[in-house]
């Protein structure tokens, strides 16, 4: 979903990973030996250069549950839309498990005053 940030907020999505069955049933995934990054970059269809990757923080790495740290000194150089995905990788060799969705991050301007 799009998100809507000010300049210098903190913010933690969460991750829940589910596999989902032919019939549409979902189950939680076991992401041992898996890692998810957080890619932000300045154009939906930029491939090369994200201007901030993020790791995953395992809460239930068996559970498929974590969340991503995106903190005050990374966003208070934010300053206009931007994009974010999710992509989850099989750590043994970096390769591509799953792509996920790829949604807006609006950074909304603000007074100085209402900055942190």
């Amino acid at each position: 979903m799009n998100k809507h940030l000010k300049p210098g907020q903190t913010w933690y999505p969460i991750v829940k990973i589910y596999d989902e069955d032919a019939d549409g049933n979902r189950t939680a995934r076991d992401c041992t030996g898996e890692t998810i990054i957080l890619i932000i970059k300045r154009t939906k269809s930029e491939t090369e250069t994200a201007i901030e990757t993020l790791t995953v923080n395992w809460t239930d790495q068996e559970s498929g549950e974590g969340y991503f740290s995106f903190e005050y000194d990374t966003t208070k150089s934010f300053t206009s839309s931007y994009w974010y995905q999710r992509i989850l990788y099989k750590e043994a060799d970096m390769s591509v498990v799953q792509p996920f969705r790829i949604y807006k991050l609006i950074i909304d301007e603000t007074l100085e005053k209402d900055l942190p």
